[in-house]
């Protein structure tokens, strides 16, 4: 049986090729070993957060191009909006490592707050 690749594979293959690098190029910049960034692509393992953020530097992208959002939270600009997601996508987005976990830190106490000051205006 053969394994889908992640949107992570699927990114760093892309963006590997669309910069012109190797593997070996990249492993070098990265100052890790070739056969990590191979198992990156095939999917076989992913990188931990600070090698997300390392690579994300090296290759001059931001961290959401390796992240893949649901699309039911995203609001015209293509930014987390948390008022407009399924329970379902939440929990997936709550689930996942290395996402903006200060923006969506920021929201979940925004909607805190207003369910408190609807519960106080409700009493």
């Amino acid at each position: 049986m053969i394994k889908e690749k992640s949107f992570f594979s699927r990114q760093l293959k892309k963006i590997i090729f669309e910069k012109g690098l190797t593997q070996q190029d990249l492993a070098d910049k990265l100052n890790i070993a070739r056969p990590l960034i191979s198992r990156w692509i095939t999917g076989g393992r992913n990188p931990s957060a600070k090698s997300l953020k390392k690579l994300s530097l090296v290759l001059n992208v931001p961290v959401d191009y390796f992240i893949e959002f649901p699309a039911s939270g995203l609001d015209d600009e293509n930014n987390i909006d948390i008022n407009k997601m399924s329970k379902k996508d939440i929990e997936i987005l709550l689930n996942r490592k290395n996402i903006k976990i200060l923006q969506l830190e920021k929201e979940v106490l925004k909607l805190r707050e207003a369910l408190n000051y609807s519960k106080k205006e409700n009493a």
